[in-house]
């Protein structure tokens, strides 16, 4: 995360606060990407600091995050629990619906998952992890030491039933399932359930290296006229390929569906927080160096309308369904 990026997040914070009239403390850890606004980094060339007002920065001492941080004290643990658990409801339905799992999930229902996950951890639970921290001036009601013990084991069993109900479909082939559900339980990089279904579409950065192996550099701008990924772009092998002159003349570029182009923003918008710069260079030398910061700020932009277009879709389908 670029240390810009969480400039400008104290800012928009700082200014909500302001106008509610409100005044906060922002626990944060000691990560260098989270500097202080009255300490930016030696060679830091990004938007100016913020000036907080209505904001009290409180930094976590340093290798204490594990025993301070509430998150750490099972709410993060609840959260994974319950998403991993939604996460294999959804494969059995899909299988009850398709005869197969999907390899991955797209970007949205990872969203309805998530949000959903985080909407089943009780206040009960969130307050008791701010009480085991013991963070706070005023001590609060410690209810139970096994709260998120016993959360967590409701969603393992939940999970556990879904497995068992893919084994009995005849989806899972695993030669050891016990093992094998542990590890989708409580690794994080345990791989997803496994699928029939083709390979997913390749990133944006594995896109724009196949266009500049396929001579982009070498054609003139009057030839790219908007269509610059085409189907070409993303087949993975070469002699199924057609060239460019077929490319351009047989058939036009294939229609990019609104959660494809909702993908690739957030792609994008992952690129350009990864940049180790602040600025890029301007296409028109005549102009100021563009700001990775409000790049970043303009694809989350683009990504929230393109969010707002699928649900208002869905809305009138539902509406229309309804009639």
């Amino acid at each position: 995360m670029l240390s810009g990026l969480w400039y400008e997040f104290l800012r928009s914070l700082n200014d909500e606060m302001r106008i509610n009239r409100r005044h906060i403390a922002l626990i944060s850890d000691n990560c260098p990407s989270h500097p202080r606004p009255e300490q930016p980094p030696i060679d830091y060339t990004g938007p100016t600091p913020p000036t907080l007002t209505n904001i009290t920065l409180i930094y976590l001492p340093p290798n204490k995050t594990a025993y301070l941080q509430p998150l750490d004290m099972g709410i993060i643990k609840s959260f994974k629990a319950a998403y991993r658990r939604l996460y294999a409801e959804y494969m059995v339905e899909r299988f009850n619906q398709f005869g197969e799992t999907p390899e991955k999930i797209d970007i949205l229902k990872a969203i309805y998952l998530i949000s959903n996950a985080w909407d089943s951890i009780s206040p009960s639970t969130i307050q008791n992890c701010w009480a085991k921290a013991n963070i706070t001036t005023t001590s609060l009601p410690l209810q139970g030491p096994s709260l998120v013990d016993t959360f967590v084991s409701e969603q393992r069993s939940a999970c556990l039933r879904a497995f068992h109900e893919l084994r009995e479909l005849g989806e899972t082939e695993y030669q050891n399932f016990d093992e094998y559900f542990e590890g989708f339980f409580t690794d994080d990089n345990h791989p997803p359930l496994q699928s029939t279904l083709p390979t997913p579409l390749p990133d944006s950065s594995t896109l724009i290296e196949n266009e500049i192996t396929n001579g982009l550099l070498e054609r003139p701008s009057s030839e790219l006229n908007g269509t610059l990924l085409t189907l070409s772009s993303i087949e993975e092998d070469s002699d199924h390929q057609p060239s460019r002159q077929q490319s351009s003349t047989t058939s036009p570029p294939p229609v990019i569906s609104t959660p494809l182009a909702i993908k690739y923003i957030i792609e994008l918008q992952r690129y350009y927080q990864a940049l180790p710069v602040t600025h890029l260079p301007n296409p028109d030398s005549k102009a100021p160096k563009l700001v990775v910061s409000k790049l970043v700020r303009q694809a989350e932009k683009i990504q929230k309308c393109l969010a707002r277009l699928v649900f208002s879709l869905l809305k009138c389908k539902l509406i229309f369904w309804k009639k």
